[in-house]
């Protein structure tokens, strides 16, 4: 069995020894000119219900641009709200909230995805985000505690290395 993927790939990063509440980002790998999608994860130690998402995005430029955000679809059925607001070139901030008394709370789990563009002339190299400023609100505007910075990589390849992978499982 192959398959194909012709957008990024995307590889668990491993989980931060740590316990406690904080965001996690699979490694991706893509190449020059591709539009990737970077997948948000909370890890909360306990159930929360949460409100408000507010974090600062660091990323490389002119290697990458900052597209949007795309919410799954357990957040736009919430009613949740996005808003970017450009910090610097490079530097982003990202908020992601429930209307203002709201019952339902975003879903934990997978909430949304950053979008990215590879720059058509950027070189194979890993490629590092900085995610910081990190605050999370229930839906009462509580803070809830959660580390104040997680990181992503993203790995630029060359064509010529990345994997085309082929899945023929339909036509059996």
């Amino acid at each position: 069995m192959v398959l194909v993927v012709q957008g990024g790939s995307v590889f668990p990063q491993e989980l931060s020894e740590s316990e406690g509440n904080q965001i996690t980002f699979p490694t991706l790998v893509g190449t020059a000119d591709l539009e990737l999608r970077l997948p948000m994860h909370l890890s909360l130690s306990e159930p929360v219900k949460i409100g408000q998402l507010r974090m600062e995005v660091r990323f490389p430029s002119p290697q990458l641009s900052f597209v949007g955000v795309e919410l799954v679809y357990q957040a736009e059925k919430v009613g949740a709200q996005v808003s970017v607001e450009e910090l610097e070139p490079g530097s982003v901030q990202v908020n992601i909230a429930v209307p203002e008394n709201g019952e339902e709370a975003l879903p934990q789990e997978g909430m949304a995805s950053l979008v990215f563009r590879v720059a058509e002339e950027v070189e194979p190299e890993p490629l590092t985000l900085v995610i910081e400023n990190i605050e999370i609100k229930d839906l009462n505007g509580q803070p809830v505690e959660v580390l104040q910075k997680s990181e992503a990589l993203i790995h630029i390849v060359s064509p010529e290395l990345y994997p085309l992978i082929s899945c023929f499982f339909y036509m059996h």
